[in-house]
């Protein structure tokens, strides 16, 4: 799919300029802006008698689709739309944004309309009132497709902007008035399963195709997430952005980034069912991977523990099976016969027919000794 997303193409026929808006509608990598756009649809328009758009789209920024889709209103030179795979939100507007009868979906495409959504952060009136403006611009862009079909205005919004989202094959999408031609030409460029991915699948599988980032896009985007963080962010990523709060946090200073912005942004990435990822600040894995050499080191530690108390272990196993085969040997008996103990120097032990002389006796006791034997 890569070229580039947005491109002006050769055409085959003279007199006819061919433009190409693939991916998403904004600003952040310098692709699909309205700038761009304007100054390149301006110039064919000097020369060309047509103008084809070809779209593979799954919408984007409001401020950006605005410009583009006013810019074809507007065009005296004869305009036509072709949504080559996908044309969503504000993909769809552009698409439909071309007069009656100019037009074209190939086979096997869609376009899908829904209400403009925002991210914010504010206290209970300021989201009160960014709703009444969520309703201004459903209004607007619920006028164009009212030109479109033809329906009122009550009815475009009950049948496309109720806050839901509305996919049309190409026959139901003519069969709503809302294009006016099926081409044979097969949809290219989109994923194999896209009518089983969720909108926020398809932005991230779209962002996912872009060519690496030139240098001054990296600077641009390093300026966005240098700027400040006291303002409001809203408004900014509107109208099919299913990841708008990954894209408001490109523009909030680092150090003021809070583990609450991480926490939401995580449960959006995880509701659009996109596996494998998880933002974090580049200081938290700072902090898990000195966690991580810290842990190593304590492993090791416990290892060399654990074969040195398994090494005494086996040890002592040794010794007291040694000690068992001894006692197996004895079969019961004492180690050696009883009799009469030996002297072996020790005074306390007497000697057989020898009597001890008491130490503690005197001349007196030997006296009376003497006296009675005598008698």
């Amino acid at each position: 799919m890569r070229q580039n997303f947005f491109a002006v193409l050769n055409s085959s026929s003279p007199n006819v300029g061919e433009i190409k808006i693939y991916g998403v509608i904004g600003s952040y990598w310098d692709e699909n802006t309205a700038n761009d756009f304007v100054r390149v649809f301006s110039n064919l328009e000097k020369t060309c008698d047509r103008i084809n758009i070809h779209i593979n789209s799954p919408g984007g920024n409001v401020h950006e689709g605005l410009p583009i889709c006013n810019a074809i209103k507007a065009s005296k030179t004869e305009v036509h739309t072709y949504v080559d795979g996908i044309a969503y939100s504000m993909g769809a507007m552009i698409a439909i944004s071309a007069k009656k009868g100019r037009v074209h979906m190939a086979k096997g495409s869609l376009l899908m309309l829904h209400s403009v959504s925002t991210w914010m952060y504010g206290n209970a009136q300021a989201l009160r009132d960014e709703a009444d403006v969520l309703d201004k611009y459903d209004d607007v862009l619920g006028g164009l497709i009212a030109v479109r079909t033809g329906k009122e205005m009550d009815a475009v919004k009950a049948d496309y902007m109720d806050h839901k989202d509305h996919y049309f094959t190409p026959a139901e999408a003519v069969a709503e008035g809302l294009v006016d031609f099926v081409e044979d030409y097969e949809a290219e460029d989109m994923p194999d399963n896209v009518q089983d991915m969720s909108h926020g699948q398809i932005a991230a599988w779209y962002d996912a195709q872009m060519e690496e980032p030139s240098e001054g896009m990296l600077a641009k985007l390093t300026s966005r997430l240098k700027s400040a963080f006291g303002k409001q962010i809203n408004n900014d990523n509107m109208f099919g952005d299913k990841f708008s709060k990954l894209g408001a946090l490109a523009k909030v200073a680092v150090a003021s980034i809070t583990a609450a912005q991480l926490e939401d942004i995580n449960a959006q990435i995880k509701e659009a069912k996109v596996e494998g990822v998880t933002v974090v600040l580049d200081s938290e894995l700072e902090t898990v991977r000195n966690e991580n050499v810290t842990l190593a080191a304590d492993k090791t530690a416990l290892e060399t523990a654990k074969s040195t108390l398994e090494a005494s272990i086996a040890t002592k196993d040794a010794r007291i099976t040694a000690l068992e085969a001894e006692v197996a040997a004895l079969k019961g008996k004492p180690a050696s016969e009883s009799g009469t103990p030996e002297a072996k120097g020790d005074d306390n032990i007497p000697e057989g027919g020898k009597e001890k002389k008491d130490e503690f006796r005197t001349s007196v006791d030997d006296w009376a000794r003497r006296i009675l034997a005598d008698e």
